[in-house]
């Protein structure tokens, strides 16, 4: 967490250190290689490999659909091909010609939850 808040105030020395004692500590990553990637569902399960902290902020006064957000075009774009996090996170129609966001590391079920989480992907 510190190394995020020192990325924020562009203080990369300290935030590249505080990164690696954290990763020290823990390291594991997912490999995308390993997800179902053709799902139109989230690929990723909640609680997975690379989470340090997870919390839920819910509310019902304010609803969020993470799965109905639109991604510009060019954002979509911007992602080589043959980079995985292109399937892992974005659902392409092309008779619409739009793009929407399908994953989170919160997993299935979740897309009305604001999601706290640390993850190792982080730093």
């Amino acid at each position: 967490m510190l190394s995020r808040v020192y990325l924020g105030m562009e203080n990369y020395n300290l935030a590249l250190e505080n990164a690696s004692k954290a990763l020290s500590l823990y390291n594991k990553l997912i490999d995308y290689n390993e997800l179902e990637l053709n799902n139109p569902d989230n690929p990723f399960i909640g609680y997975n490999d690379e989470t340090i902290f997870y919390g839920n902020l819910f509310s019902t006064s304010f609803p969020f659909n993470y799965f109905s957000t639109l991604i510009k075009n060019e954002f979509y774009n911007s992602y080589l091909e043959s980079d995985l996090r292109k399937t892992a996170y974005y659902n392409y129609d092309a008779d619409a010609q739009t793009v929407i966001f399908k994953g989170t590391y919160a997993g299935q079920g979740f897309q009305s939850f604001l999601m706290v989480w640390l993850q190792t992907s982080c730093f």
